[in-house]
């Protein structure tokens, strides 16, 4: 591949029921102060009429109903925010929604292989791979290394410049989907790709192309491509050939 290319109701449970009738030292004692000016006030300071509150609730019997309420309140509130939170969440705890996929780079710090080219890589990885950029519209890297390699299949595996652009931050100095797509057509559909990834830094990767077209003609393309992490996602912002 050759482009030209500038430089995120609850059961009332009762604690401590009240007895059933007052204590006779209570109503002696209220029968004493009744038609005092200060008997509600002497009411409410006695020992038997004193109650820690709840919520200004002084009945034993709603405090503990009332309380039972609140906790029953508090967990339909979590089960109700757990159920707006995200659609899906990958293995690596990233959000998708059915409209977009996410690819992350291996894990390990060695070169990455990634293509259709017999013995490039993992039967099973790459079939993964054309599965993701032939499905969502967006797909999301995770990684340099995760970009580059949706950027390659999107370009030889689903022939889709839109999807291949949708992997480069939009100011950046690469071609837009129209010119990608025409250097897209020039290739033979049934051509084969190989792409070797070396990280040389924090976003900045040594890229191989190896592209072999169904009449045996090989061309090996060698880039230097600069990634950044924007919005919970990986981009490329700049492809230099070598």
């Amino acid at each position: 591949m050759s482009l030209d290319i500038e430089d995120p109701d609850t059961p009332e449970i009762v604690l401590d029921p009240e007895p059933s009738s007052p204590a006779p030292g209570l109503a002696h004692w209220l029968a004493a102060t009744a038609g005092s000016p200060d008997t509600a006030r002497a009411v409410r300071e006695h020992p038997q009429c004193r109650r820690p509150f709840l919520f200004g609730v002084r009945n034993p019997r709603i405090r503990v109903v009332a309380g039972a309420w609140v906790v029953s309140a508090a967990i339909v509130g979590v089960a109700a925010w757990a159920g707006h939170g995200p659609a899906h969440e990958s293995g690596s705890g990233s959000t998708t929604s059915p409209s977009e996929a996410v690819w992350q780079s291996p894990s390990g710090p060695g070169p990455v292989s990634s293509g259709n080219a017999a013995g490039c890589d993992s039967a099973a990885r790459e079939r993964d791979l054309a599965a993701v950029v032939a499905g969502p519209p967006r797909v999301r890297a995770e990684g340099g290394a995760a970009a580059i390699e949706v950027f390659e299949a999107a370009y030889y595996l689903a022939r889709d410049a839109g999807r291949a652009r949708a992997l480069v931050a939009p100011a950046a100095a690469i071609p837009q989907a129209a010119q990608i797509q025409a250097g897209i057509d020039s290739i033979p559909a049934a051509t084969t790709y190989c792409t070797h990834i070396t990280a040389l830094d924090h976003g900045l990767y040594a890229v191989e192309v190896a592209e072999t077209r169904a009449d045996g003609t090989k061309n090996l393309w060698r880039q230097r491509i600069s990634t950044d992490d924007a919005d919970h996602a990986t981009l490329i912002t700049a492809i230099t050939h070598l």
